[in-house]
């Protein structure tokens, strides 16, 4: 008996190597499927700006080999037209332009003072600046480190960079060329020019904000206040304040001439990202990793108002005019709120990657966002 039980399982395993020979066998049309797989993948590395792909090139042999011939060519059909399609649904969310040119994730974006122009650093080393109307780059500056910040004079005749060799750097817009270094130290990583152009307020990976004076070239004032990182720093709607925010979980309202602390807002639980006065600049919005959006009186510096989010946001940004807030999150979406009601007006997808800067035209109509896919892209909302 135990004989025929042996031969009756070795049977078994033969049949079962039959069947599975049967199954990898090659279909017919195995090199048009393959190609089909092949244009699937590419379009996934075109739009996601895949580098390097490693195993899915083996993969999408397996892929044609296993599968129906049949349903294969469905399956990558639906494919393309689900990428194609989600990709339109941008284009009618407002999308002017998309800018292609960097090869590294762009880290900062600013509109020119006359909204025409463009600037944006990134981690491949360079700056460029790009025409608003045609979308199309217009000068390329080479750097020798990662660009982290990017930012217009108020007068536009300059831009400053802020770069991981320590250094803050004055380009001439004109020109193209370098006009001035300085050497900041390693806690900067960001930069705020202030109204009037003369100064730079540079912060990033310190509890201090430093001033630099542009015209005597050296740094005339330390801001010192927060007990951790500050996260972000911006003028108030009237310019007579500056307003920071920081790991520490707190907002601060300085003079903008002394550079003297006069107030400490409290209340979020985790560390603040953003800050800025609105409306009639006698309240201040804030966002923290809290998941909050809260508003405050900037003169009694208490609570007026605070709304729990759904989702995690990681910037915040305001229109010119005070009158618009934009949010942005881990989920990519941008987020468009009336800064009266507080309702959202208008929301849409804006990047394949994360979203790493925003920045709003001066006449409040249009937006810029940067993000680690790589491109920049302008957006109508008004």
């Amino acid at each position: 008996m135990k004989g025929v039980k042996k031969s009756k399982s070795k049977a078994k395993d033969r049949h079962a190597a039959n069947n599975t020979e049967k199954t990898i066998k090659k279909p017919k049309n195995f090199d048009a499927l393959q190609k089909c797989v092949q244009k699937v993948i590419r379009f996934w590395q075109r739009e996601y700006n895949i580098k390097r792909v490693g195993w899915i090139t083996d993969f999408d042999k397996m892929i044609t080999r296993f599968v129906k011939p049949k349903p294969i060519y469905k399956y990558c059909v639906m494919l393309f037209y689900v990428f194609y399609f989600s990709k339109k649904q941008t284009d009618n969310n407002g999308e002017l332009k998309i800018m292609k040119g960097h090869v590294r994730q762009v880290r900062s974006v600013h509109f020119s003072p006359d909204g025409c122009t463009v600037v944006s650093g990134a981690y491949d080393e360079t700056i460029r600046l790009w025409n608003v109307q045609s979308g199309k780059q217009i000068l390329k500056l080479d750097t020798t480190h990662d660009v982290e910040c990017v930012q217009f004079s108020p007068d536009g005749k300059s831009i400053a960079s802020c770069s991981f060799d320590l250094t803050l750097r004055l380009w001439d817009v004109k020109l193209g060329i370098e006009i001035k270094k300085f050497i900041i130290g390693e806690t900067a990583r960001k930069i705020r020019f202030s109204p009037d152009g003369n100064t730079i307020l540079a912060y990033g990976y310190g509890n201090d904000i430093e001033i630099w004076n542009l015209v005597l070239g050296q740094k005339v004032s330390t801001m010192k206040g927060h007990s951790s990182f500050v996260m972000d720093v911006h003028f108030s709607l009237d310019h007579s304040k500056i307003l920071s925010v920081s790991r520490d979980k707190t907002i601060r309202l300085w003079d903008a001439k002394t550079y003297k602390q006069e107030k400490i807002f409290q209340g979020h639980s985790d560390w603040v990202i953003g800050a800025y006065s609105i409306l009639d600049g006698q309240t201040i919005v804030s966002t923290s990793l809290d998941n909050t959006v809260r508003l405050w009186d900037s003169k009694s510096a208490q609570q007026l108002q605070k709304i729990e989010l759904f989702t995690e946001i990681r910037g915040l940004n305001v229109s010119p005019d005070g009158k618009t807030l934009l949010l942005f999150g881990l989920d990519r979406i941008i987020r468009l709120w009336d800064a009266s009601s507080l309702k959202e007006i208008h929301s849409w997808k804006a990047h394949f990657s994360t979203i790493t800067d925003t920045n709003f035209s001066s006449d409040s109509s249009t937006i810029v966002t940067s993000s680690c896919d790589n491109t920049i892209r302008l957006w109508r909302f008004r």
